[in-house]
């Protein structure tokens, strides 16, 4: 499974919109979409955010 992958999964198991979750990890949600199609990959803090969530 890919990180983009993951990262939709973890969001949508949670009931989150690209936009919520942006704005828990204080980003757009341009950038959740990003890395959710593979276009860029977040950073380590970010993972470990998302992880908290």
């Amino acid at each position: 499974m890919l990180i983009g992958e993951k990262i939709k999964m973890i969001r949508e198991s949670e009931k989150m919109t690209q936009e919520q979750l942006g704005e828990q990890l204080h980003l757009t949600r341009q950038t959740i979409s990003n890395w959710e199609n593979g276009k860029s990959y977040p950073g380590i803090a970010e993972i470990v955010a998302i992880k908290s969530v």
